[in-house]
């Protein structure tokens, strides 16, 4: 694991300075300093939604992922829980260096290089119809967090749209309306997001070794691969995954809800930690997943609940999908489902009774 030397850029200098530096050295984070202190770490996509590029970084949004040490897992952590692709190194407030996510990357393929992309890549993929304005997929990474966008045509994968390619193409008086969105007062968002879109889109496999893929990610200088049929994506970050499993013997729990009122939110969690209990007397490192979406077919139907559960070992992976009417009772069934599947697994040891005795606890 590589140690570089710190690269950086003063808090007062403006965001039209931090992208011409990041284009510069084709990175997507910065690390700011405040005078010779550490001041957090600026990232790409942080400053799409920045309307005025004479703005000075100390006012914009930062994160601060940062390590005294060289700890490998402590490293990767910062990273993943700040959603970045570099870590500080500071001791006594002075930044000494730096860690970009590339050196993990390769203690990932040299340890952990036979885990299948389906254990970790991440889903459900957040995709954009190629007629759409460059607005809406502004609007889509904002909301979702995220960097990179698949752009399909009738549900197939035809291109892939990056926060660096709006950054580009985005002209300084455009960004006066970013606020609003919508796209319909300038003409540069209101383009279809194809016009900006790169492609051929670099795909993988499901059933491909992570080894393959990093190398794949590495030699075309790229930063996310797509699943050919649309079941995941994978960023850089989402191979730090087994580092923070396997070194923590740690399930990573990554939950997708909304609009849920204050007791549904409440039973989830309970149910989460029951669900995480009984996984763990199974296999103490891994990560689970939970989707929940409020779904109407049509006019003059009920609306329902579709909840996903999805859990991998890295070794396996397993899905249990329900819909319901009622919250509760969905979130009951899931749990039960993808418990039956995990502890399935293992009926040789422990047996039918066990497995039964536990559903009926839940």
């Amino acid at each position: 694991m590589e140690v570089e030397k710190p690269i950086t850029i003063s808090s007062d200098a403006t965001v039209k300075e931090a992208i011409k530096l990041m284009k510069q050295l084709n990175v997507k984070n910065l690390i700011v300093t405040r005078g010779s202190k550490f001041d957090g770490i600026v990232r790409e996509r942080d400053l799409l939604l920045v309307k005025n590029l004479n703005t000075k970084l100390k006012n914009v949004k930062r994160i601060f992922a940062r390590c005294e040490g060289e700890d490998i897992k402590e490293i990767a952590k910062e990273m993943y829980e700040n959603d970045c692709y570099l870590a500080a190194i500071v001791r006594k407030e002075e930044v000494v260096g730096q860690i970009y996510i590339d050196s993990l990357l390769e203690v990932v393929k040299k340890d952990f290089g036979n885990v299948l992309a389906k254990e970790i890549m991440s889903f459900p993929v957040i995709t954009i119809e190629k007629n759409q304005p460059i607005s809406r997929a502004i609007k889509l990474m904002y909301e979702n967090s995220i960097s990179h966008l698949p752009v399909t045509e009738n549900n197939k994968l035809v291109a892939i749209v990056s926060a660096r390619d709006i950054i580009e193409n985005l002209k300084e008086k455009d960004r006066e309306t970013l606020g609003e969105l919508s796209g319909k007062k300038i003409k540069y968002l209101n383009n279809p997001i194809i016009s900006i879109a790169k492609k051929p889109v670099i795909t993988f496999d499901e059933n491909d070794k992570i080894r393959y893929l990093i190398d794949k990610m590495l030699k075309n200088n790229i930063s996310c691969l797509v699943e050919k049929n649309l079941k995941g994506i994978l960023t850089k970050k989402d191979f730090l995954k087994v580092l923070l499993t396997e070194k923590e013997e740690k399930i990573l729990v990554k939950i997708s809800a909304k609009d849920l009122n204050y007791y549904q939110k409440d039973f989830l969690e309970k149910n989460i930690k029951i669900l995480l209990r009984k996984i763990k007397n199974v296999t103490k490192s891994g990560e689970l997943r939970v989707n929940i979406k409020r779904v109407g077919i049509k006019k003059g139907y009920e609306k329902y609940w579709l909840i996903k559960f999805w859990f991998s070992n890295f070794k396996k992976v397993y899905v249990a999908e329900v819909e319901s009417q009622k919250f509760m009772e969905g979130i009951q069934r899931a749990v039960e489902k993808l418990t039956r599947q995990i502890l399935e697994e293992k009926e040789t040891k422990i047996g039918r009774r066990e497995i039964y005795n536990y559903l009926s606890n839940l």
